[in-house]
């Protein structure tokens, strides 16, 4: 799965994309111009860490604002790759 479709999957856990129907276009696109504010795109962050195993000693430096950042810095530090629409959900629910 690619990593736009896997974070796709866990905007809905955030409270601006549960409330906007957010749903991410292109690695171009901003998180804040989708309709998150920097409340949901720390609570993205946290889940996206949680669901693919980043480890906790892992920093993130700066903001992940922008979609490919976020992506560079998974495909860095995430250890759990091509996972399901059911697994995705099953971590988080």
């Amino acid at each position: 799965m690619e990593w736009i479709n896997i974070i796709n999957e866990v905007v809905p856990y955030t409270m601006g994309g549960a409330r906007n129907g957010v749903k991410l276009t292109g690695e171009e696109e901003s998180f804040y111009d989708a309709g998150l504010d920097s409340l949901d795109v720390a609570a993205l962050s946290v889940y996206l860490c949680e669901v693919l195993a980043v480890p906790p000693s892992v920093e993130r430096n700066g903001d992940l604002g922008n979609i490919a950042d976020m992506i560079a810095f998974l495909d860095q530090h995430a250890v759990r790759r091509n996972l399901t629409v059911p697994q995705i959900r099953a971590l988080l629910d």
